[in-house]
């Protein structure tokens, strides 16, 4: 078996989507302005992209890059519409996969992308690609009045697992 994270990121492609790695200079450049990163990837980048939440952890995850260059693929990921060039939202893990062979997924949509299947498809990529690195377990977790993202997790396979409050945990296993 592979050691889980073991091989380095490159572009992920599903049927409607092209899912980039975030580098540290994409990341830096997003910090800057969405030009910046827009004329780094060639596209657009979605109006309400990144929430604040995303402002907020990308400077934890550029020293994470800073740190150790083989984060890259366990963490941040760019979601571009190939046809567009429009950047839709980003999608990842929260780092990478622990003893156990276990990593936690998030993604989000810029507001005028939503509702078109986008974090389902990315979602299905990123398990996909995680598995192919030995990962034996992907988990979530949404707030309980988060519909979309609910409906996103039981698209992809997820399964409920518990609650903390208003959040519900959700796991799904690999099987390679």
């Amino acid at each position: 078996m592979r050691t889980a994270g073991a091989e380095p990121a490159s572009a992920i492609r599903t049927a409607r989507l092209e899912l980039r790695p975030c580098t540290y200079e994409m990341a830096r450049a997003a910090m800057t302005s969405s030009e910046s990163l827009g004329r780094i990837l060639g596209t657009k980048i979605a109006p309400g992209w990144p929430s604040e939440d995303l402002e907020d952890a990308i400077p934890v995850y550029m020293a994470h890059l800073e740190r150790d260059a083989g984060e890259l693929g366990w963490g941040l990921w760019l979601l571009i519409e190939p046809t567009t060039r429009v950047m839709v939202g980003d999608a990842g893990f929260k780092g990478r996969p622990d003893a156990l062979g276990r990593v936690e997924i998030g993604y989000g949509i810029a507001p005028e992308e939503r509702g078109r299947g986008f974090a389902t498809e990315a979602a299905a990529g990123l398990v996909a690609w995680a598995a192919g690195r030995g990962v034996q377990l992907v988990t979530a977790e949404c707030l309980d009045d988060n519909a979309p993202s609910i409906r996103v997790l039981e698209k992809t396979g997820f399964r409920r697992i518990g609650r903390v409050g208003h959040l519900i945990k959700w796991e799904k296993k690999v099987h390679r």
